[in-house]
């Protein structure tokens, strides 16, 4: 019996095909030769495909975050970039609208005097009337003038003022809102010895005034009045220039 099995033992392994190692089979199983093996290395395959699956999700989840975070970081950048650019263009326009509403305070209600009335020619001392049209008080005036009586064709450049060395006359302190007031000065002191020429049109009288005064909306902030008229001997009467009349 026991030489049997010897012989079937030797017999089945010289059955095996080379390369395979042998697989003890029970009583009642039933056995392929090799299946072990396959079994095996479909098992080894498998860890492996799912090793790498996980890898590579792991490496894709890594490019995702990282890709995630520098688009997050430059999104944030711009978004700061536009935010800047949208409250620098909101303070802009903020000081604009208080610029604007500053300066049309400053108009309506800033003094504006007026000057009117001049005297006759021959007048001693001459004078003017000076009137506050604004709704705050005009404060420091100050007044410079000229006489001049030059040939008929003569007139007077657009910036007379700015060229003149006008000497500083009698004038007025402040003028209230709606107050009127009469400010004197030294008369035309040629206007007597030369009355004939200008009856006559020889000469043409000019009388240019200059009043600088400020206001109690802004300290130190000066205003500006300027008058030019001309005599005219037909109707004894004084006429605008065609230039520096001008409130600034």
């Amino acid at each position: 019996m026991h030489k049997k099995k010897t012989k079937q033992t030797k017999n089945n392994k010289r059955q095996q095909p080379p390369g395979k190692r042998p697989i003890l089979v029970n009583p009642g199983e039933n056995a392929t030769v090799g299946q072990e093996g396959r079994t095996d290395s479909s098992q080894k395959e498998k860890q492996a495909s799912h090793t790498e699956s996980k890898t590579h999700q792991r490496v894709w989840r890594q490019v995702m975050v990282a890709g995630f975070s520098r688009h997050a970081a430059e999104v944030t950048a711009l978004a700061t970039v536009v935010y800047a650019v949208f409250a620098s263009l909101q303070w802009i326009a903020l000081n604009r609208s208080l610029e604007l509403a500053h300066r049309s305070y400053s108009v309506e209600y800033r003094p504006w005097l007026v000057i009117s009335d001049p005297g006759p020619v021959n007048a001693e001392p001459g004078a003017f009337k000076v009137t506050n049209i604004g709704r705050t008080p005009a404060l420091n005036l100050r007044f410079t003038g000229k006489w001049m009586y030059p040939n008929p064709t003569y007139e007077p450049p657009n910036d007379f003022f700015a060229t003149c060395e006008c000497p500083e006359l009698q004038g007025l302190t402040a003028i209230a809102p709606g107050e009127s007031k009469w400010a004197t000065f030294p008369g035309c002191q040629g206007c007597i010895s030369r009355a004939n020429d200008i009856n006559s049109g020889r000469v043409k009288v000019f009388l240019f005034g200059n009043y600088l005064y400020e206001d109690a909306l802004e300290a130190g902030r000066v205003h500006r009045t300027e008058i030019c008229v001309y005599w005219k001997p037909a109707d004894n009467s004084w006429s605008s220039c065609k230039t520096n009349n001008r409130m600034e």
